[in-house]
């Protein structure tokens, strides 16, 4: 596979990307001209080495943005570089527009664009970004990340239920809670997460959250090790663990 280095979209590229990512399906392909041409882009203040994703693992998309980056102390950069990410999205398009019944799916602008008006300026909405929430998984909770990605055209229930919640008890940061979570959910043999991980019902990933929830009365949860929250949670998580 080749690699080149990463660049950003400038102001130009962004309107025409936005405009592309406007609609929720497309019949022509990304406008992937854009990606190169100096007229929409410019050089990251960084190194960014990107390459085709041979996959459609969003653990894997992840993996390669943050092996991809020179220098460790440049990730911090990267995250809140907001014209960054629309160019990966556009560079992984193949993934991240997947074509579904003939039709290209852009799903919701946030799926591609960092938006800064002022209604997102009053909560962190990046994990929402397919590519950027990938890097931000992966990032806190390493290989425990497998649980809450799915492919990297989609968002999975349990990774919003996990990345949205940065206050309080801040389940986007805490890879204890990710690693019990995978312990419980994670299909080894299968190389993904189980049927149960993304479920509504108990021993689900809501009923995970409240659980988590209710021990934060009483307990540091931030400060637990993965296998005390395991023995804290009701029966029906180690029941689900039991038969995954």
């Amino acid at each position: 596979m080749s690699q080149i280095l990463a660049r950003r979209l400038n102001q130009a590229g962004h309107s025409l990307f936005a405009d592309y990512v406007s609609s929720t399906t497309r019949d022509e392909p990304p406008p992937v001209h854009l990606l190169y041409d100096g007229r929409y882009t410019d050089e990251l203040p960084i190194e960014l080495v990107v390459a085709p994703l041979p996959t459609d693992s969003k653990y894997d998309l992840g993996q390669s943005i943050l092996t991809g980056v020179q220098q460790d102390s440049d990730v911090s950069k990267l995250l809140a570089d907001p014209a960054v990410w629309p160019w990966l999205s556009l560079y992984h398009s193949s993934r991240t527009m997947p074509v579904r019944n003939g039709k290209r799916f852009i799903g919701k602008p946030h799926r591609h664009l960092i938006t800064n008006s002022s209604d997102w300026a009053k909560y962190d909405h990046g994990h929402r970004h397919l590519v950027r929430g990938a890097v931000q998984c992966v990032m806190y909770f390493g290989i425990y990340a497998r649980v809450l990605l799915a492919d990297a055209g989609s968002a999975s229930k349990a990774e919003e239920n996990i990345l949205s919640r940065k206050s309080g008890y801040p389940l986007a940061y805490m890879r204890n809670a990710a690693e019990a979570y995978y312990d419980i959910h994670y299909d080894a043999d299968a190389g993904r997460a189980g049927r149960g991980a993304n479920s509504t019902s108990r021993g689900g990933i809501i009923h995970f959250v409240r659980c988590l929830a209710q021990l934060d009365v009483n307990y540091d949860i931030v400060s637990l090790p993965a296998a005390k929250i395991l023995e804290l949670l009701p029966s029906d998580f180690r029941i689900r663990r039991q038969l995954s």
